[in-house]
């Protein structure tokens, strides 16, 4: 498990512009820098990694934690013989604070929600560019049609529970909600 503090995060600010759907950012600047600063104080950001082999087929890719069927994933990973199972978090904080927000404003709420989740994007950037090989692009359990049943799979083979603090509810969403697991290939 790695700990990483809010100061060493960037936001992309495209990302953020696209998060707030088109919101004009300039004329709601005052609300923006005031929701980054509350979600930048409830940061707690950590993220865990391990290395897989992959022996990919046609449908799907067989992990040292079992096989997944996703030609979308097999794609993905074509090349590889090795990944990284990765996974990250902002930390409950952030959830409590998008709920208080929900409180006070839903315009509130939404802006908040929108930099969360550039946080979190910029939290897997920083640690994707850190792991110790360099790797393709991340692929996440609910793209394509890699289904977001491997999810309690995923966490369970970097006992995320534990080192991370991060679970899964029974429809298979994660919880604290601005958190992320990919799978990412290593290249060669």
């Amino acid at each position: 498990m790695t700990i990483i503090s809010a100061t060493e995060l960037q936001l992309n600010e495209r990302e953020l512009k696209m998060r707030l759907g088109g919101m004009p950012v300039a004329d709601a600047q005052e609300l923006v820098d005031a929701c980054r600063a509350a979600v930048f104080r409830k940061i707690r950001a950590k993220y865990v990694y391990r290395e897989t082999t992959v022996h990919l087929t046609p449908t799907g890719c067989a992990f040292d934690f079992g096989f997944v069927e996703s030609r979308n994933l097999s794609q993905a990973l074509s090349g590889c013989s090795k990944a990284y199972v990765f996974a990250a978090t902002l930390g409950h904080d952030v959830d409590r604070l998008l709920q208080s927000e929900g409180l006070i404003s839903p315009l509130r709420q939404f802006v908040t929600d929108a930099v969360a989740s550039a946080a979190i994007e910029a939290l897997c950037d920083l640690a994707q560019a850190r792991l110790p090989r360099p790797t393709k692009a991340r692929f996440s359990a609910g793209y394509g049609d890699f289904s977001l049943d491997y999810q309690p799979r995923l966490l369970d083979f970097l006992n995320a529970q534990k080192t991370i603090g991060l679970s899964l509810s029974a429809s298979c969403l994660m919880n604290p909600t601005k958190s992320v697991t990919a799978i990412m290939g290593i290249k060669k």
